[in-house]
């Protein structure tokens, strides 16, 4: 992991949960952290969570930007 990708992690660490992030036209609400993993669920599956490898979801969020919190 680098500095960038770290910094990534601590700003996600520090979201409330129901945090929408937003990448083009997709978007994930941040349903919260496990350990290694990181659940978050779309717009469309309003009841289906989805669980990312951490590093996964730091790739995609590197250049995603934060909508509501």
């Amino acid at each position: 992991m680098n500095a960038k990708q770290r910094e990534v992690l601590e700003k996600l660490m520090g979201l409330p949960v129901g945090t929408i992030l937003r990448k083009g036209k997709t978007e994930r609400i941040l349903c919260g952290l496990m350990p290694g993993m990181i659940v978050y669920r779309t717009k469309r599956s309003k009841t289906k969570a989805t669980a990312l490898n951490v590093l996964s979801f730091i790739k995609w969020a590197e250049k995603a930007e934060i909508v509501e919190v």
